[in-house]
């Protein structure tokens, strides 16, 4: 039978928030678990209670960040009752949103191969990205024969290719000093991608 961790609850939290602070300040490639355990404060046999090394650290901290990633899109688009404009601004959030993920950004700056594995292919993470996309869709948007699981990838793969290709931001919108959240140029720059290319695919799926 495996062992369980023993230590408090937010432990685990506790190392990937150091974790993803490392990544932010100096990548991934150089992340230890040794270091690691000295900068969450906590001896090395408490780490690898939560983690069984590297890797699995890594996929864990992947994991958190998409679960955040996907709760904040929803909580965005939700309430917007318009279809096009509820895809519109999901896709112009999640795409302000990653582009302005700092540990995510470093990583691309500094050791992009290492990104490739996540949105190529068939990966889990283009596969949960399509689910989440199915998840919020309302059925009712489309016709009945529709093939909503292409409109889902075509969605999810057009945010990829914008991690690699990123667009410039619109000029002239400047967000105050409390803004929360992705800048409004960021967010601006996917809602016009999204207006000219994602809402128009969208269309032969709709009813």
């Amino acid at each position: 039978m495996a062992s369980t961790p023993t230590t408090k609850p937010d432990t685990r939290q506790q190392i990937l928030r150091a974790a993803l602070d490392w990544v932010d300040e100096a990548g991934l490639t150089r992340i230890s678990m040794g270091a690691l355990a000295k900068r969450a404060r906590l001896a090395r046999a408490t780490l690898y209670q939560h983690f069984t090394g590297k890797d699995a650290l890594v996929e864990a901290v992947v994991s958190s960040e998409l679960e955040k990633f996907y709760s904040r899109i929803h909580a965005y688009a939700d309430p917007i009752a318009d279809n096009d404009e509820r895809l519109a601004a999901g896709f112009a959030y999640a795409y302000a949103y990653l582009r302005e993920h700092r540990a995510l950004q470093r990583v691309l700056a500094m050791s992009p191969a290492l990104i490739l594995p996540y949105i190529h292919g068939e990966s889990p993470q283009i596969q949960e990205g399509r689910r989440f996309f199915l998840r919020e869709i309302r059925r009712d948007e489309y016709r009945d024969d529709a093939d909503v699981e292409a409109m889902a990838d075509f969605f999810v793969r057009q945010l990829h290719s914008l991690l690699l290709t990123p667009l410039p931001p619109v000029e002239g919108l400047v967000d105050g000093p409390d803004h929360r959240g992705p800048s409004s140029a960021n967010v601006e720059a996917g809602r016009r991608y999204a207006q000219t290319f994602v809402i128009p695919a969208r269309a032969q799926f709709v009813r």
